[in-house]
């Protein structure tokens, strides 16, 4: 699979073409899976048709920032951050893109920034809001993470939480390698217990919605509850597109109390190739 060379089809959802006397934030999270493979593999054409004001990666792979001459241009995103993998080369990473300034920025938890040696975790404070891009670990297919995990989701909550109660709600974003619902991928019912579709971690991600008195919403099932199907990763395998054999690892979720600042979002279906990940966006009043 290659990705589009014309991105005429890009659609916005009704809300957001309504909402033309809003100031909308435009924000894409993306599971890369390796920054510069998928950059050799057509990301950057993607990325310049749906020029979003931020732009949340996953799955970087690097071991250090890119230089500033790199395609990723200070020009156009001069706020960068990136989170390097300092536990294993090549591996995990993750980065935050902004045309806005943030406020702050920090990486790693809140509570304890040592937690996170994998580059797991960014945080920007904007004025309305605090931006959490992550990419979380995947418990590998004889599940010998899981234990890890748990504990991983349970500093995530607590990190969420924090930011919290500081008096602004939060958009979590990125890969967060959980399917929640049978709906969330393929052959459901037959693969529960297999990694990403344990009943502890889909626990987990239930704990991180019903947060703590703090209610979180998972934006793309607020819009489509029963629509099956909305797969964001599948194997590059050809077959597994035909046959539209995927999983959902991919969120937007947000503080209850922000859904009515979200005009919408998407997955970008046709945009495969780059990774074994689709892109997703969000729109948000600012």
């Amino acid at each position: 699979m290659t990705m589009p060379t014309n991105y005429d089809f890009l659609e916005v959802p009704s809300l957001v073409k309504d909402a033309s006397d809003k100031r909308l934030l435009k924000i894409c999270s993306y599971n890369v899976f390796s920054l510069r493979a998928s950059t050799r593999k057509g990301l950057l054409g993607y990325l310049q048709a749906e020029d979003p004001a931020i732009l949340c990666l996953q799955e970087t792979k690097l071991q250090k920032p890119p230089p500033e001459n790199d395609p990723f241009s200070y020009e156009k995103y001069p706020y960068q951050h990136w989170w390097c993998s300092t536990a294993r080369k090549g591996y995990s990473g993750t980065a935050i893109l902004s045309k806005v300034k943030p406020l702050t920025c920090f990486t790693g938890f809140v509570q304890d920034q040592t937690l996170d040696n994998e580059g797991r975790v960014i945080t920007l404070e904007f004025e309305n809001f605090f931006l959490v891009n992550v990419y979380a670990p995947f418990v590998g297919m004889e599940l010998a993470r899981l234990e890890y995990r748990i504990k991983w989701e349970s500093d995530v909550r607590l990190h969420l939480n924090t930011l919290e109660r500081r008096g602004k709600p939060i958009v979590y974003a990125g890969d967060l390698n959980v399917a929640h619902h049978v709906l969330d991928l393929a052959n459901g019912k037959k693969l529960q217990g297999t990694a990403g579709f344990t009943i502890e971690e889909r626990e987990c991600f239930q704990q991180l919605l019903d947060g703590d008195g703090m209610p979180r919403v998972d934006v793309d099932r607020y819009f489509h509850p029963n629509e099956a199907k909305r797969y964001t990763a599948y194997s590059f395998n050809p077959r597994f597109r035909e046959k539209c054999l995927g999983w959902r690892l991919d969120y937007f979720v947000v503080s209850k109390a922000l859904m009515s600042k979200v005009y919408g979002s998407a997955i970008r279906f046709e945009c495969f190739g780059a990774s074994d990940h689709l892109p997703l966006v969000l729109w948000l009043e600012q």
